[in-house]
């Protein structure tokens, strides 16, 4: 698994001419009771585990949207 500093070189391979960008981390979680339960102001569990996704983004000067996943390695554009 990559980390924040392997996510921003890629960034800089995929897109050379972009500012400078952010990196977002969501880290991982089960929920071992209470699925679907914690916004509806029910009990939960929840409990840490060692994955985590990592993004990195920055504006772009075109009205477009592109994106890459490094773990699929493919692309889109809107």
């Amino acid at each position: 698994m990559a980390g924040a500093a392997e996510i921003l070189k890629r960034f800089r391979q995929l897109y050379p001419d972009s500012p400078a960008p952010q990196i977002w981390r969501a880290p991982g979680r089960v929920n071992l009771i209470g699925e679907h339960t914690d916004y509806n102001l029910g009990l939960v569990l929840p409990m840490a585990i060692d994955l985590e996704c990592l993004v990195a983004t920055a504006p772009a000067p075109h009205d477009s949207l592109r994106v890459f996943s490094e773990q699929l390695a493919a692309a889109a554009q809107w």
